[in-house]
């Protein structure tokens, strides 16, 4: 699967934001199940949907590192 740059180092800076004890392969399921569903869609501003997602994520772990609240804000 293709992932555009930008959209992998959000993806990258995201899981580096956890320790090694957290499940990555479960964190990537979710992300590539988001990207397949929205990697075509864009919002008002012309962003790329799967942007939004992950840098929602980014400010959400940012108050807490549960895996949980990655895994929500990725699925939404």
């Amino acid at each position: 699967m293709y992932i555009k740059k930008d959209i992998l180092e959000l993806y990258n800076t995201l899981e580096n934001s956890f320790d090694k004890k957290v499940d990555k392969k479960l964190l990537y399921s979710a992300f590539s199940f988001a990207y397949k569903r929205h990697k075509n869609e864009k919002d008002i501003d012309g962003e790329l949907i799967v942007n939004h997602i992950l840098n929602t994520t980014l400010i959400a772990i940012s108050i807490t590192k549960e895996i949980k609240i990655a895994l929500t804000s990725i699925l939404q």
